[in-house]
């Protein structure tokens, strides 16, 4: 159902990253789109376009290629499609980095996870990816959806929004707010 999408992945990124981590990040497709397909959404947030979404911000606006998170963006929210796919099944297929990365929580991860503390701003840019896509492809109604959500992100992020130093992050923040506030104007 996919082949173009996938083909254009291919294209995109097969002189952006090694081989393995190619087969790596197709596995992760393949493995998402079995998960969401003929499945109806439980919520209007995620879905496979919305992980192909996520992958395209995060490998063309922000030109990241590093295999991991392009590896979370195709396995975001899988758990809701799938909890047969466990995190241990994302540790064994993917490693224990990418499990931390879809986890749901921080506070939810393995206690190997803490060994990837250190890098949380790519927890927090896969977060922030979301949210922009979010932003982007959602019609709010009544408006109050709209102000929930940009409530929940400030929540989520207040502390990264007052000590941030990372300038993806920085320019995510930048995005979410040009596409918010196109809906105040």
């Amino acid at each position: 159902m996919y082949d173009t999408e996938k083909i254009k992945i291919i294209n995109h990124i097969q002189n952006k990253v090694d081989i393995e981590d190619l087969s790596r990040i197709l596995g992760s497709f393949d493995m998402a789109e079995t998960a969401y397909s003929n499945k109806k959404q439980p919520n209007l947030y995620l879905d496979f376009d919305h992980n192909i979404r996520m992958f395209w911000i995060l490998a063309d606006e922000l030109s990241i290629n590093d295999a991991d998170l392009m590896i979370a963006c195709m396995l975001y929210g899988i758990n809701y499609y799938d909890p047969s796919i466990t995190p241990e099944i994302i540790a064994y297929n993917f490693g224990e980095y990418v499990a931390y990365l879809i986890s749901e929580s921080e506070e939810n991860s393995s206690p190997q996870a803490l060994n990837f503390i250190s890098t949380r701003d790519n927890y927090i840019i896969l977060r922030l990816i979301h949210y922009l896509d979010n932003l982007r492809n959602q019609q709010f109604n009544p408006i109050n959806e709209l102000i929930n959500l940009l409530a929940e992100i400030k929540q989520k992020f207040a502390k990264v929004l007052e000590t941030n130093q990372n300038p993806l992050i920085t320019e995510l923040i930048a995005k979410i707010n040009i596409e918010s506030n196109k809906f105040f104007t």
